[in-house]
């Protein structure tokens, strides 16, 4: 999967769950994703990314130490 792909999917999770438009160099806290909504955009992330063959797990640790929106997907 290219990093493009994953950017897309994790702004349009993000506006999804927000209503907000985020850029790649949002932070969690500017599109309203503070501790609260991160468990969830955890959810949806592992969702969006596993496969049977190839599962992903992303954690709350994970998005929390993640700077912007485009460290997330790295």
């Amino acid at each position: 999967m290219l990093l493009s792909d994953i950017g897309e999917t994790l702004c349009g999770l993000i506006e999804k769950m927000t209503g907000i438009e985020p850029e790649m160099d949002s932070t969690l806290d500017e599109v309203g994703l503070a501790s609260v909504g991160i468990p969830v955009i955890v959810g949806m992330l592992n969702s969006a990314f596993s496969t049977k063959r190839n599962p992903v797990s992303v954690t709350s640790a994970d998005l929390v130490e993640a700077t912007t929106i485009e460290d997330i997907g790295k």
